[in-house]
């Protein structure tokens, strides 16, 4: 097998887990607010001189909403891939590169955390 494919396989054998500390408010367009608590030294020193928030605010529409629902703990994404691609009439390929686009931007923004199998832990 080649690495390649291994990390594909391993890539879909990842599963989506939502940050507890993330508050969830619902919006006027049909989508969703989220209220990101932000940690760090930065936000530390600089708070103790000027006045800045301790979350950070994240709106999702409502393909957001639902995507972000999906993410249960349980779920890898290839079995959020498959869904999305069922329920929006997509193909394998875009529903994955539409997925990963947002599954990466809401790590990079606190709102989820990817756990990956080990490379011991058997990927079907």
């Amino acid at each position: 097998m080649s690495e390649e494919f291994d990390f594909f396989r391993r890539q879909l054998a990842s599963v989506p887990v939502r940050n507890a500390a993330v508050e969830e408010f619902p919006n006027e367009i049909d989508g969703m607010d989220l209220n990101v608590p932000m940690a760090g030294v930065w936000r530390g020193l600089i708070g103790s001189v000027l006045p800045i928030s301790r979350d950070r605010r994240i709106a999702l529409d409502a393909l957001g909403r639902e995507v972000l629902a999906w993410c249960d703990g349980k779920a890898t994404v290839g079995d959020l891939v498959e869904r999305h691609r069922r329920e929006h009439a997509l193909s394998f390929f875009e529903s994955r590169a539409m997925l990963l686009a947002f599954f990466q931007l809401m790590m990079k923004r606190g709102v989820l955390v990817m756990r990956v199998p080990q490379q011991e832990e058997k990927v079907v």
